[in-house]
């Protein structure tokens, strides 16, 4: 199994438990996760988040309109730092603020991962360094350095 699709389907906090253990070092080979519009909130995500510090096969991660707001930021965070294998990270329509934005934005940067984050309350700053990291130019060339 590389896909799992388990969009819009109402999971919740021990959803993210399950998708953390599926996910983790070891227990998995999908390479493509679209966990939107499953209502994990930050308890939930976290624990995602979580479980992809250690995963070595994820390449791809949708966890749109899941109401994460800037707690799970930390988390984010730790395993934007600890994952090797994630390339697109989506984010988009939660409830994630300037700070994390700009942190999360910066990481990704650096570590040369995609990541969407449109509709999050960004702040102008988060808004500024959306607009620059999401020209097209820019963009690509993350993934041509990520190849070569």
């Amino acid at each position: 199994l590389t896909t799992l699709d388990l969009g819009g389907n109402n999971l919740g906090y021990y959803g993210g438990i399950a998708i953390r253990e599926i996910i983790r070092e070891g227990n998995s080979s999908i390479k493509f996760l679209n966990a939107g519009f499953c209502q994990f909130k930050d308890k939930g995500a976290i624990q995602i988040f979580k479980g992809l510090q250690d995963n070595k096969t994820l390449f791809q991660l949708n966890l749109n309109r899941n109401g994460i707001s800037s707690k799970s930021r930390d988390e984010i965070v730790k395993a934007l730092e600890k994952n090797t294998s994630l390339w697109i990270l989506s984010l988009a329509n939660n409830f994630l603020e300037q700070c994390a934005v700009i942190q999360i934005l910066s990481l990704s940067e650096k570590m040369k991962i995609y990541c969407d984050l449109g509709n999050n309350p960004l702040g102008p700053i988060g808004k500024m360094m959306v607009t620059r990291l999401s020209s097209t130019k820019e963009r690509w060339a993350h993934f041509a350095e990520r190849i070569t």
